[in-house]
């Protein structure tokens, strides 16, 4: 049986302003999967990731059970929108011990080096700097990163080799849930491609999930077990559920009308 790793109800968003950006009335997210989060500019893709990453308060009211966190360890749950009210040292340890993130634009320390910033998260992790520094090194193989740049400063790197580095470090935490924010946008598409397929490989060896925003369909088609379109309620300007599709054998189910689907016809509700 699929454990449930977010369940979502009656979730409304806003920011400052106070307007009703996303409204999603029931979504749950399974753990142990990769669930990418499609959609237009404007469809609430990022205010979506930034709730469930507890990145910021985008709840528009205290109404429990909105947003709850099931942790697959302990089998606690979390409400995420009663968490905002507790002390700031209990966010930061909730998202230390649960989350690891990848964003488009990353946020390496720029006064270390490639190694170094791998390895800061790992050693939090509990783990001691030689086997650290063994998992790095395997994992620069693996996405055949040259070895010259494993101590380069991160001031000297590309925007593709500084992409690759964010990745690693992030799967390198082994946290429970891994956060992606456009993670392949500067990436050419076989990097991409090499880089989410460690991604799924790592996923199914530890049983861990990843929640992946994107603009790319075809990345999604490869690599997602389930695939959450948004899309903006032209009556009420906003974001709500265009569709939810989850991977059977060579196709797409969709949960909404529970109906076989190509992926053609997933790229035309966006």
């Amino acid at each position: 049986m699929r454990r449930i790793l977010f369940s979502i109800k009656d979730l409304k968003c806003s920011y400052d302003s106070g307007k009703i950006v996303l409204d999603i009335d029931r979504l749950d997210i399974y753990d142990g999967q990769i669930t990418f989060i499609v959609g237009k500019s404007g469809s609430g893709k990022s205010t979506l990731l930034e709730t469930l990453g507890f990145m910021n308060d985008t709840f528009s009211s205290r109404t429990p059970e909105q947003v709850v966190f099931h942790d697959a360890g302990s089998n606690d749950k979390t409400d995420l929108a009663s968490l905002w009210l507790k002390p700031l040292d209990m966010h930061s340890a909730f998202r230390n011990k649960n989350y690891s993130f990848i964003f488009q634009e990353n946020n390496l320390l720029e006064h270390f080096n490639s190694s170094e910033n791998i390895l800061i998260p790992i050693l939090l992790s509990g783990k001691d700097k030689s086997e650290g520094m063994k998992e790095i090194q395997q994992a620069f193989e693996r996405i055949h990163l040259p070895p010259d740049i494993f101590n380069r400063n991160i001031r000297l790197l590309s925007g593709g080799q500084r992409q690759r580095i964010s990745f690693l470090r992030a799967l390198l935490a082994n946290k429970p849930v891994l956060f992606g924010d456009e993670p392949t946008g500067n990436l050419d598409p076989i990097t991409a491609k090499t880089l989410m397929t460690m991604v799924r490989e790592d996923i199914s060896r530890s049983g861990s999930s990843a929640i992946i925003v994107s603009h790319d369909l075809n990345l999604a088609h490869l690599f997602a077990d389930r695939i959450v379109t948004l899309k903006v309620d032209e009556n009420r300007q906003c974001g709500i559920i265009g569709g939810i599709f989850e991977r059977k054998d060579n196709g797409w189910l969709d949960q909404l009308s529970h109906k076989n689907v190509e992926h053609a016809e997933i790229t035309s509700l966006l």
